[in-house]
């Protein structure tokens, strides 16, 4: 077992200062657990995201995609690299500021023709979500039961790659809409075999407790399957 820090490589790729400055400062409670028990590394630029992902010997536990840069046509290089990455057995997650800047068309194609999954993007609330006992993989011990999230949701995802889904008593949760009942088949949390690695996709748009959680916990799984 290695007693180095496992590497977490996190992708913030999106043009503009604006924007990493932004995921620096809503994120800052999430980069501080990881970098705890992790050692963090930072592409800013497609180049030396596709520089870091070619080269052999570095091997992160995760990749952590942050916002839409590596979705871009722009960056398909990098995103080739990521996908090599998981079907060779790594791990790879889609959150924080991607779900917010993400068109719902450009989403619906990247899962399809990139990832070959007919995930959909869905619909935008806040609602109470529980924990799906159903999931594998993920210790439940370490995640909540329950919480209150606001996400882009997705739809299309199988149950046994749900995170979290909403139960019958869960309604939207507002001071505009009223509290109607939502779709209980869609997830904001999904997480799904690819080749020999692992997806995964957060749709929390405000960095909940709960949600820097399954961040820990994926981590967590990542570290124990490279053998940390």
């Amino acid at each position: 077992m290695s007693t180095a820090k496992p590497v977490v490589f996190v992708l913030c790729l999106d043009q503009g200062q604006q924007w990493q400055d932004f995921f620096d400062k809503m994120y800052a409670d999430q980069i501080d657990s990881l970098s705890s028990k992790y050692r963090i590394v930072r592409a800013r630029k497609a180049d030396a995201a596709k520089r870091y992902l070619a080269n052999a010997q570095n091997k992160p536990i995760a990749i952590i995609i942050t916002d839409p840069g590596a979705a871009q046509k722009s960056n398909s290089g990098v995103l080739d690299l990521v996908k090599a990455y998981v079907q060779k057995g790594g791990i790879a997650v889609f959150m924080a500021n991607f779900s917010s800047f993400m068109r719902p068309d450009d989403m619906d194609k990247l899962w399809k023709e990139q990832w070959g999954l007919d995930w959909k993007m869905a619909d935008y609330h806040r609602t109470e979500l529980h924990l799906n006992r159903a999931t594998p993989s993920l210790s439940p011990v370490n995640l909540d039961a329950s919480y209150s999230q606001k996400a882009v949701h997705l739809k299309g995802v199988p149950s046994e790659n749900a995170l979290y889904l909403p139960s019958s008593q869960s309604r939207i949760q507002s001071f505009v809409f009223s509290p109607e009942p939502v779709d209980q088949d869609q997830t904001p949390a999904a997480f799904v075999k690819r080749g020999w690695g692992w997806l995964g996709y957060l749709g929390d748009v405000n960095n909940e407790t709960g949600t820097q959680k399954v961040v820990m916990e994926i981590c967590r799984f990542a570290a124990y399957q490279a053998g940390h």
